[in-house]
């Protein structure tokens, strides 16, 4: 069968070596072909890369087919050699000697290259130094092969729990192959030259200084975020070694001067001057940090605690950032962490987001040129920004008080049908605003965790870090699963307004479904449509699940082009619109019907379920008021699970959806006595009563139910004091 299959051409297969084909990758004619895979007939989502070469080409001479089965075979060649180090990525071969067919076959890694991390999370120095540790252990067991790897970057490094991992040796060269006479890959030229290329491949084969300097330009982006040329020739004309405003120091003034010295030692354009071998790499890091390490200590030790730096990743509580007193971390993210801060003259909250003592001024000046000037209720408001004594930025925004979306999409609390309405036209007419400033601004990262319910109020827009007002920025960033995919171009995004529309239509997909559109890829895909939205939600209407569709198209002419024109049309469909009409015709729910009800009081991890059955809807009302007063009459049961001292939450749900998860007490009581109880009882009805108004919305999203109705009529016992009585 796999013989069979071998014989057809690439795009008239369904599978290879035994897997499922899902798309071509990438085909040069029949002789080489690149392949998307999953396990056959197992519900998986492991995906895989088969490489297919050619080994017999029509044409070639013997001598030449030797020499292109030599470079075919090349990566098994050398990582037979090499395969013990734990920091090069495994690789499968197999040969299909009946078709004179090579297979290469690796996991699909790209979203875990460094180069796809590095889009985002901002690594700590520790982190970064441990990256280069992996990579030049890598590199010292395939010289000491003489193996050399001719194309060390971002993209063939591959990072899994905590480890990185050498890959793609396809390119590698080893010295066997040369006295045979061969040229195992093609030199490079000016078209095809990359920043991490040295000059000398223009006639030279790959050599131990040609790997070295690639690393010193690795280390180069590394620290700084950038490479420091475009090609080995834009070096040469630069005399041959990089100026100073082209050392990472230029890009982050914060980094250590060492790390300056080393790229000066192995970013040369004459190979004769670079550091020898990896062993001196190696050492001249090791020497550096110990420097480094001891006059920090010696800083320590005269600097009164006072002035001592302020760590983004150990600021605590009472710590004070300028002017600000921190209160409270609120969340972290690949490039700061977010607190909670008083202003010490002001007295006023504030969020403060320091960044990590990496990240260079231009990312934090783009977020300030980006908030200054805007004004409108669901975009965030800046306030200020600044740096403090140890060059590390921060700037201070308006306090939110309220959860990000993805709350809302990893757990089981659902937003009402009305309620993503609101949200979309809300964030809808934020990205109109920017879109329509006479200098239009580009979020570029609208998802779940970058949108704050404030207060249970409005939606705000949040996190302008990678914001642009430049016509032409086509930098690398954002969310890959938020990416519109027709955009990507390389390591560049051709950013147009449909990209943060297309965003949003992934996020409400997602608040809507709880599902991704692609959820066997996890990024959006050209030749596969997403699921309809009704497959997941059947409740929403033909309409809604249209817009849902039109607005995640993977093609930018299918797509709503603007946030106005996506505005107008969910408008034209209009609130009510939104799921499919009613089939009980308001008759109500018959009794016949049973609904998972369930009562759930909350604190930290410690959840005491009061009320777990099944009861027709004209029971519900009795079941859950009756598990309500029964919590009151036995609360000291609980005197071992919980603690007054403590905030408690209580959470509703009827089938499976929650109607309520509020804290409905804050905390502060010493013990179980009876006015301490009664306290407690109180402010459960109290929260009650603040969250009629809430419940109503949920109406509709109970398949008919009237348990909004029910829902009321509690809020109306409890105001005329009847909780504390059996029904």
């Amino acid at each position: 069968m796999i013989g069979e299959q071998n014989k057809k051409s690439p795009d008239q297969k369904k599978e290879v070596q035994g897997y499922e084909i899902v798309e071509i990758i990438k085909q040069e004619s029949d002789n080489y072909v690149e392949y998307l895979v999953r396990p056959k007939n197992v519900t998986s989502n492991i995906r895989k890369r088969v490489k297919e070469y050619a080994l017999q080409v029509v044409g070639l001479s013997p001598e030449e087919l030797r020499a292109r089965e030599e470079s075919i075979k090349n990566q098994y060649n050398a990582l037979l050699k090499i395969r013990s180090n734990p920091f090069i990525l495994p690789v499968e071969f197999k040969v299909d000697e009946e078709n004179h067919l090579f297979y290469e076959i690796t996991d699909l890694m790209e979203e875990d290259s460094l180069r796809s991390a590095a889009r985002g999370k901002t690594f700590t120095f520790d982190e970064k130094i441990e990256i280069l540790k992996n990579v030049m252990s890598a590199l010292k067991a395939a010289h000491k092969e003489n193996i050399f790897h001719r194309d060390i970057n971002p993209e063939n490094i591959f990072l899994n729990n905590g480890y990185a991992y050498l890959g793609n040796f396809g390119k590698s060269y080893f010295t066997d192959h040369n006295e045979n006479g061969y040229t195992v890959m093609h030199t490079i030229s000016e078209s095809n030259a990359s920043p991490y290329h040295p000059l000398e491949l223009i006639a030279k084969d790959a050599s131990r200084a040609s790997d070295i300097y690639s690393l010193g330009v690795l280390i180069s982006w590394l620290f700084s975020g950038k490479e420091p040329i475009k090609s080995p020739f834009e070096l040469d004309k630069l005399g041959g070694t990089l100026p100073k405003d082209r050392l990472p120091s230029a890009e982050n003034g914060s980094l250590p001067q060492w790390i300056d010295e080393i790229c000066l030692k192995t970013v040369l354009t004459n190979s004769d001057k670079r550091l020898d071998s990896i062993e001196e790499i190696e050492n001249f890091i090791k020497e550096s940090l110990k420097v480094e390490l001891s006059t920090k200590e010696q800083t320590k030790n005269t600097t009164s605690s006072a002035n001592q730096a302020t760590d983004t990743y150990e600021v605590k509580e009472g710590d004070k950032v300028g002017d600000y007193i921190i209160h409270k971390i609120l969340g972290r993210g690949g490039y700061s962490r977010v607190f909670k801060a008083k202003h010490d003259l002001q007295g006023r909250d504030y969020a403060l987001k320091l960044f990590h003592e990496s990240v260079n001024i231009t990312s934090v000046l783009d977020e300030y040129n980006a908030l200054i000037e805007l004004d409108h209720p669901h975009i965030v408001k800046f306030s200020w920004n600044g740096k403090t004594p140890q060059n590390q930025f921060y700037t201070t925004t308006e306090f939110l008080d309220g959860d990000n979306l993805s709350t809302y999409i990893k757990t089981d609390a659902n937003l009402s049908i009305s309620t993503v309405y609101r949200l979309a036209t809300e964030m809808l007419s934020a990205l109109e605003y920017l879109q329509t400033r006479e200098k239009p601004i580009l979020h570029r990262d609208v998802k779940p965790q970058n949108i704050i319910w404030d207060n249970k109020g409005r939606f705000v827009l949040i996190d302008f870090n990678v914001a642009s007002l430049k016509e032409n920025d086509k930098s690398y960033v954002g969310t890959n699963p938020y990416l519109a995919p027709d955009l990507l171009d390389g390591h560049n995004i051709n950013w147009d307004f449909s990209a943060d529309t297309f965003a949003l239509g992934i996020t409400l997909y997602e608040l809507v479904t709880k599902k991704y559109p692609w959820p066997q890829f996890r990024v959006p895909s050209v030749s596969q449509a997403p699921t309809n939205p009704k497959e997941f939600n059947a409740r929403i209407s033909e309409a809604f699940s249209n817009f849902l569709l039109k607005s995640i198209g993977t093609s930018s002419a299918t797509r709503f082009a603007t946030a106005k024109e996506m505005l107008e049309n969910l408008q034209q469909i209009g609130e009510d619109n939104l799921l499919e009409e009613n089939k009980t015709n308001n008759q109500g729910v018959q009794d016949s019907k049973l609904y998972h009800t369930e009562v759930i009081i909350g604190q930290d991890s410690t959840m005491i379920k009061l009320l777990n059955e099944m009861a027709v809807y004209s029971d519900i009302r009795k079941t859950v008021h009756s598990s309500l007063n029964k919590f009151k009459e036995t609360i000291t049961r609980y005197k071992t699970s919980i603690s007054f001292r403590d905030k408690l939450k209580i959470i509703i749900k009827v089938d499976n959806q929650v109607l309520i998860n509020e804290t409905f007490w804050q905390g502060g009581a010493r013990n179980f006595n009876e006015g301490n109880i009664e306290r407690v009882y109180s402010a459960l009805k109290e929260s009650f009563e603040e969250n009629t108004n809430r419940l109503k919305e949920h109406k509709l999203d109970v398949e008919g139910i009237d348990i909004v109705d029910y829902i009321n009529s509690l809020y109306s016992q409890s105001k005329s004091g009847n909780w504390g009585n059996s029904c």
